[in-house]
């Protein structure tokens, strides 16, 4: 019985299928070291490129100081962030963030803005990061970049001393503001108080000129900064 089976099994018939077969096996197999071989050649050119992208940074790092006001951090001679501490006013700060995230790979670690004026001073805190195929857009401006104007209201009074304040009445609600505050309802500070107007400045710095009650004057004026 032994020698039936076997005698089946090499028969020319049986043969031929086992032919087809272990070619089947070749050609996946081939097929699975191209592939393998191919996805290689993909990630050791993507390293190449990133070490070149790498090297391309570390000599941009030398030449930063002169460009921007950045120190750099080190560890064991070997540049891991930066950190700026400057003041600007907003377009400023948006070219300079602008130019710093395309030329280098970073990750905010802290930020911290104060506005003085028409000036924001910031103190960032950047790590490094090495090249990877795809950068993210970070924006640590402290506000978003559209302009918003001050919303409308009615000036009905103001009062000077040592504490100047303006009523200001907003979709029928009254609010005394002091100067220098900020409301929420107007979004907007009062930047100044005068006997017959008060100017509303926006987080952008768009301020508006807004005349008391029955001058029938309303002046807008755009202030970048």
């Amino acid at each position: 019985m032994k020698q039936n089976i076997f005698q089946s099994f090499s028969s020319p018939k049986y043969l031929k299928w086992w032919l087809v077969v272990e070619c089947i096996l070749v050609a996946w197999l081939i097929n699975v070291l191209w592939q393998y071989k191919l996805e290689r050649q993909v990630a050791i050119d993507r390293y190449q490129h990133q070490e070149q992208q790498w090297r391309t940074i570390a000599h941009s790092l030398n030449m930063l100081p002169q460009d921007f006001p950045v120190t750099l951090l080190k560890q064991n001679d070997t540049v891991i962030g930066m950190h700026m501490v400057a003041s600007m006013s907003l377009p400023q700060w948006s070219t300079v963030l602008e130019a710093i995230q395309q030329r280098f790979w970073l990750t905010p670690e802290t930020v911290v803005w104060q506005r003085h004026n028409e000036q924001w001073r910031a103190d960032i805190r950047w790590q490094l990061l090495r090249p990877s195929t795809l950068k993210p857009e970070i924006n640590i401006l402290p506000f978003e970049q559209r302009a918003y104007r001050p919303h409308s209201g009615e000036l009905i009074s103001t009062v000077h001393g040592a504490s100047s304040a303006a009523l200001i009445k907003v979709n029928q609600k009254e609010l005394w503001l002091h100067e220098g505050h900020w409301s929420p309802e107007l979004q907007a500070t009062l930047a100044q108080i005068d006997q017959d107007f008060v100017i509303l400045q926006s987080a952008q710095g768009l301020t508006q000129k807004l005349y008391m009650t029955g001058l029938n004057t309303l002046e807008q004026s755009q202030k970048e900064y």
